[in-house]
């Protein structure tokens, strides 16, 4: 079951995206204020954000703005809620690159519809990254091993990151390693 991160300040209008969504089989996480978001998809594995546009206090696409610079969330997907029917902030939106725009009032069939079609879309990868730490600075990071080097917490920590399906934990303890100390497998995955 997908979970969809549900962000406005308006409370009839998250109502209403609520129950449209949980009735198409999608979880749905409510959020009524712009404080820390990221967080919340982070913590929530959220697959999808139905965000509004405004929110008291913040300039227009302000909210949007911030979680595209979020690295850890830039790749979800978005779809912007606009004040009622104001197709320049749809436009604006999707030229800013939202996969979608819905104008307010709600209309639970159109929410239901565009969800589903963007979560059909096959994931593609943005971008490769190669994180290369020493064993010492795991604990900092909040990860921590048991006997033996387990790579299991560092790889359960990665897929935890939205939009992260793989994570390949190659790990060696000690700086003075060379290929000769590699497995079989290692030695194959470096072309050895």
């Amino acid at each position: 079951m997908s979970k969809i991160l549900v962000v406005d300040s308006d409370a009839e209008e998250r109502e209403v995206a609520r129950r449209s969504l949980c009735g198409a089989s999608y979880e749905v996480v409510l959020v009524h204020t712009p404080d820390d978001v990221a967080g919340i998809v982070l913590v929530e594995a959220a697959e999808l954000i139905v965000l509004a546009v405004d929110f008291p206090g913040l300039a227009s696409f302000e909210l949007y703005r911030r979680l595209r610079r979020d690295v850890l969330v830039s790749t979800i997907p978005i779809i912007l809620l606009s004040e009622k029917n104001d197709m320049g902030e749809c436009v604006r939106g999707l030229e800013m690159g939202a996969e979608d725009c819905i104008s307010k009032p709600i209309n639970p069939m159109e929410l239901v519809l565009r969800t589903r079609k963007i979560l059909r879309r096959p994931i593609q990868p943005e971008f490769f990254l190669q994180l290369i730490v020493c064993p010492w600075e795991l604990p900092s990071l909040g990860i921590t091993f048991g006997s033996g080097g387990n790579a299991s917490p560092v790889r359960d920590v990665l897929l935890k990151v939205p939009g992260v399906r793989h994570v390949v934990v190659e790990q060696t303890w000690e700086p003075s390693w060379n290929s000769n100390r590699l497995t079989d497998e290692g030695r194959r995955k470096l072309g050895l």
